[in-house]
């Protein structure tokens, strides 16, 4: 990755057929964010700048595989070439958390996934976790758009929304009930490292079927109504906040 030691690097993956494509075609390192990942960044990085703080980009080099959008290909998330290509992010943002460390010690950490990105960053997590990864510790605030991998009852901030004044709107019942589709695929959690869930930002609309499904439970009039247009509208409103919030717990 960048070797440009700075105050804090924000890695960045990108979601299912996001640019660019094919993935060995990177301009650059601040190449192949995402447009809600780098709406993020834009956000971050004035922030800190404001505060004296330097920041860079780093964008995760992962497939981020095309998924057809058909809600029936967004549930069978339990393998296959979209699972295989998160799991390749899972390996590249590890590796490239522990190659900053080594070149970069004093460096704090700020990771962005949206989509099929969010759960290549949440399978990072959880397998450092299990691994007793020392380099958690660096990380000092996490955020996802659409993350398959949320998990109904997990203990990471849900955000269902930021209105047009920057107010933040929490997660209604139905979406604390909810799972994203992977994690219904599934059946069970990926647990998330339990000294990161104040640091982490999960934004879900409670009508994206990307990172919320309803329980069985669920009245099926109720469960017709996903909208998978909502799963492209988090780089608006939500995005910026988020972004903003994730930077001042860098530096209050």
């Amino acid at each position: 990755a960048d070797i440009q030691c700075k105050d804090v690097v924000v890695f960045g993956l990108r979601g299912s057929g996001q640019d660019p494509d094919p993935y060995t075609s990177y301009r650059d390192w601040e190449d192949g964010f995402g447009e809600e990942n780098w709406a993020a960044y834009e956000a971050i990085k004035s922030f800190l700048d404001s505060r004296g703080k330097t920041v860079k980009a780093v964008g995760v080099r992962y497939p981020a595989l095309e998924v057809f959008p058909n809600v029936l290909n967004l549930l069978n998330m339990t393998s296959g070439g979209m699972v295989g290509s998160a799991e390749l992010g899972r390996d590249k943002l590890i590796q490239y958390i522990r190659d900053e460390a080594a070149q970069c010690g004093d460096q704090r950490v700020i990771i962005l996934g949206y989509s099929q990105g969010a759960l290549a960053a949440h399978m990072a997590l959880a397998e450092m976790h299990a691994a007793q990864d020392a380099n958690l510790s660096r990380i000092a605030g996490v955020g996802f758009f659409a993350d398959p991998a949320r998990f109904a009852g997990s203990q990471e901030m849900i955000w269902a929304n930021v209105d047009s004044n920057g107010v933040v709107e929490g997660p209604p019942s139905r979406l604390t009930a909810s799972s994203g589709s992977y994690a219904s695929a599934k059946g069970r959690e990926l647990a998330l490292p339990p000294s990161l869930t104040s640091k982490v930002i999960s934004a879900c609309f409670d009508k994206d079927p990307v990172c919320a499904i309803d329980p069985p439970t669920t009245p099926l009039v109720e469960r017709l109504t996903w909208d998978i247009g909502s799963h492209s509208q988090y780089r608006y409103t939500v995005a910026p906040k988020l972004g903003e919030t994730l930077a001042g717990k860098v530096v209050p």
